[in-house]
């Protein structure tokens, strides 16, 4: 074949066309190679966070398991002298002492509060499925 002929300028340019593409696919499979270990770092630290979240949580249910008897009376007592249960707080109820302490408080700014405390532990259960599904793209050849 000769150079002017048709047929010769199509199957060069699909060839340019094929090196072009398989250098776009390598560029993008060494950026998505950079992107791996700041990933997996942040997935580490998510994971120990996760594990101190978890601890604070098991701490919480042990303080409630010992101190079920004091919120008790304290709920009871709310009714009655509502200022001699201000000052004694009973341990591993958040939203309880936070009342306590407001007593003016609605049933939405009592939501309102345990929304805030709740805030990062919805952020990381939200964000943390999205890394490791971007890491397997990342591998794949």
């Amino acid at each position: 074949m000769m150079c002017g002929e048709p047929g010769f300028i199509l199957r060069q340019r699909k060839e340019k066309d094929t090196m072009n593409i398989a250098t776009t696919e390598a560029l993008m499979y060494q950026v998505s190679g950079l992107s791996q270990p700041p990933v997996l770092l942040i997935i580490t630290l998510l994971f120990f966070y996760t594990c101190f979240v978890f601890g604070n949580f098991t701490g919480q249910y042990l303080q409630r398991k010992r101190n079920s008897c004091h919120y008790h009376r304290a709920i009871g007592s709310l009714v009655g002298d509502v200022l001699a249960m201000r000052s004694r707080p009973v341990k591993g109820y958040r939203l309880f002492n936070h009342y306590q302490g407001h007593i003016s408080k609605t049933v939405s700014d009592l939501e309102l509060f345990a929304l805030k405390e709740l805030k990062k532990q919805r952020i990381v259960t939200r964000v943390v499925p999205i890394f490791p599904e971007r890491l397997s793209r990342s591998r794949k050849c």
